[in-house]
């Protein structure tokens, strides 16, 4: 689908649209919550969506263009493991459901791949 979008619209114009959709979803939620945003809270936001928000997204849309769909596939797919990665290193625990699916993503990655190579 990214990719078809990007035949048609700019990388920026795709991310307005989805941080539109992503805040409108978002700020009911928020809104049921107490805030008590300090400077150094409302800095960190800030960082927070420039560099993961912003720059993580328009370098991979920027990306998207120049690779084929299989890939950027597997790249999408693959955010997945990370984001469970990295909140292993944050102390949390996956839940058997989460590992399995987290399996299940590197092996068809990795089928995926395999496929490619003997392809080329």
């Amino acid at each position: 689908l990214g990719k078809k979008l990007l035949r048609s619209y700019s990388p920026a114009v795709i991310m307005l649209y989805q941080c539109a959709i992503i805040s409108c979803l978002a700020l009911p939620f928020a809104l049921l919550e107490p805030w008590q945003l300090t400077a150094v809270k409302l800095m960190g936001l800030c960082l927070y969506s420039l560099l993961v928000c912003l720059l993580a997204a328009g370098l991979y849309l920027h990306g998207l263009r120049h690779v084929e769909a299989q890939h950027a596939g597997i790249l999408a797919y693959s955010e997945l493991l990370f984001v469970v990665l990295l909140g292993v290193l944050f102390g949390e625990t996956p839940g058997p459901s989460i590992v399995a699916g987290g399996f299940l993503i590197a092996i068809s990655g990795f089928i995926i791949l395999r496929a490619e190579s003997r392809r080329a």
